[in-house]
């Protein structure tokens, strides 16, 4: 498939996550469902999608070879962001289990996925930065 097709798509999916996202949480808002561990997974299924949405709006335009060092990254990264943010604790002060003063799952959210936004920027930039003279 060629890697436009597979942006498209990975655009599509993040998208529709997206929307369905906003709409869950309009759905939790409106009717004080208010739960910690629905409220936090939605919030991961707003940022990890929207930051989705806008890495793949920009790797559309970069080279194959830049997608498939991204996807690499991604492959890696996504699950144990997943991970750590499921074994995180939901109230505050503890670190992963509990013990410690680590971060909440809301801060392992913002966490992980402003990390994941960044590292592909980077990744992304420099690898097309590589390939601009070849």
């Amino acid at each position: 498939m060629n890697h436009k097709k597979k942006v498209k798509k990975i655009f599509l999916i993040s998208l529709a996550i997206l929307i369905i996202s906003l709409i869950s949480e309009y759905i939790v808002d409106y009717y004080k469902l208010y739960y910690k561990f629905e409220t936090d997974i939605l919030q991961a299924l707003f940022f990890f999608p929207l930051f989705l949405v806008i890495l793949s709006t920009v790797l559309f335009f970069t080279r194959e070879q830049v997608f498939r060092s991204w996807l690499r990254f991604a492959k890696w990264y996504l699950p144990i962001a997943a991970i750590l943010i499921l074994i995180s604790s939901d109230t505050g002060g503890g670190l992963f289990i509990g013990f410690g003063g680590g971060y909440d799952r809301e801060g392992m959210i913002w966490f992980t996925a402003g990390l994941f936004l960044i590292i592909s920027l980077l990744l992304i930039a420099t690898k097309s930065w590589k390939l601009r003279g070849k």
